[in-house]
């Protein structure tokens, strides 16, 4: 059995070039925190005028860490070369309500055969997978002042993008029966104050 004890080398692969505060920027401090040494690929870069991501490859990769580690960001981009590494291709599949959707012409689908191990972030994908859970966590890095029940902003919240599926409907539907809500975008920051001040 392979050990992930601290100091390990690790290689995450995420993109910042859409969503600077994305998951894989908490996993990065979380990993660096804990004493590995973390390095980071860019798998794509952004064209700012016609708005299109390229691929750039994997041919910076390095091919020596023990763990290469692809936090979902929500593009589609092929794995990592497997045959030319050193450690274990692992991909950590987030947003899997929405498996057929990623930008560009790939599903997470597609991406889950080209590593040698796929994490998921729900627990009823990953029953219906058969493969680890990983849950998303919050950031302890992030200090806010707490606020007592009392003064909670929020009966409840829902920080995502609401247009997906029913969602829009199904928020719109909460909303009107429990109007002290908030549904809708929010930047990193922003975010974790929603979550603070909403009771659910």
């Amino acid at each position: 059995m392979r050990s992930y004890a601290p100091g390990m080398k690790i290689v995450l692969i995420y993109d910042t070039e859409i969503r600077p505060d994305t998951t894989g920027e908490h996993v990065h401090r979380a990993l660096a925190a804990a004493g590995h040494e973390v390095h980071r690929h860019q798998p794509t870069r952004l064209d700012r005028e016609t708005g299109q991501l390229a691929f750039l490859g994997y041919e910076r990769l390095a091919e020596d860490a023990d763990l290469y580690l692809t936090v979902d960001d929500d593009l589609g981009y092929p794995g990592p070369p497997t045959d030319r590494l050193k450690g274990l291709s692992v991909y950590w599949c987030i947003d899997t309500h929405r498996m057929d959707h990623l930008v560009g012409s790939m599903t997470r689908w597609d991406k889950i055969p080209m590593y040698d191990v796929t994490v998921v972030a729900q627990r009823d994908m990953s029953v219906r997978l058969g493969v680890p859970w990983v849950p998303l966590a919050y950031d302890p890095g992030f200090a806010l002042e707490q606020v007592s029940p009392e003064s909670k902003q929020y009966d409840w919240c829902f920080v995502g993008n609401i247009d997906v599926g029913r969602r829009r409907q199904v928020l719109a539907d909460l909303l009107d029966q429990m109007p002290r809500g908030f549904a809708g975008r929010a930047a990193h920051d922003e975010m974790f104050k929603i979550y603070r001040d909403s009771h659910i």
